[in-house]
């Protein structure tokens, strides 16, 4: 089994799959983070497990400079255009699309024989854009499940602007479409299925699940 990390601060969800013997994708855009997990990973024996890239994922590659919630420690998030054009912070992280670690998944032998995958992503609402090249990732890894943080989705849909809101409305209904048309529909913590129509209710935190290969 592999398990793909995208999710900020994840170190300790990489090297708890890996001391269960799982084989580790971990994205971590924050260099901080990388450091640590590396470290850990070698502390704990599991260096071997783990394949960590210092990446964010988006819907094109560059650079981006990351802003912190100083309040939440794993609140970081990719700025837009406007925001670094006024911002000075030099944190800055190359970004990849999903469908490029199909390629490392394809070079690897140990990795290419397992391809059944757990996902974890939580990237402050950007899962929005770093879905768009996703097409690759689903096609050559049957993701089982996928966990999910929603709460930024019902945010993003209640923006001030009607057009914006609008907009940020048929960006998420094309995320539920694509987890759809591969066979997978979202469940809440305690396994109750959530309603299609109504996923602007659904809870902050909840995951797909793959019935239909």
């Amino acid at each position: 089994m592999i398990l793909v990390l995208y999710c900020l601060l994840q170190g300790q969800f990489s090297l708890f799959a890996a001391k269960l013997g799982n084989q580790v994708i971990a994205v971590e855009p924050f260099i901080d983070s990388v450091h640590r997990l590396a470290k850990a990973a070698l502390l704990e024996n599991v260096q071997t497990k783990i394949t960590l890239f210092h990446n964010a994922i988006s819907n094109k590659r560059g650079h981006f400079m990351l802003s912190q919630n100083e309040l939440n420690k794993g609140g970081l998030y990719l700025m837009t255009n406007d925001e670094m054009a006024n911002n000075n912070n030099s944190n800055s992280v190359a970004t990849i699309l999903f469908d490029d670690l199909v390629d490392h998944l394809l070079a690897s032998r140990e990795l290419n024989r397992m391809r059944k995958a757990i996902l974890k992503i939580d990237i402050e609402g950007h899962e929005l854009l770093a879905f768009e090249h996703s097409a690759k990732l689903f096609k050559c890894m049957n993701i089982q499940v996928a966990l999910m943080e929603w709460s930024f989705m019902k945010t993003l849909t209640t923006a001030t602007e009607a057009s914006s809101a609008s907009d940020q409305s048929e960006k998420v209904n094309a995320l539920i479409k694509r987890f759809m048309a591969n066979g997978m529909r979202p469940f809440s913590l305690n396994g109750l299925e959530l309603p299609l129509d109504y996923w602007n209710l659904w809870p902050n935190n909840f995951y797909w699940k793959k019935l239909t290969e």
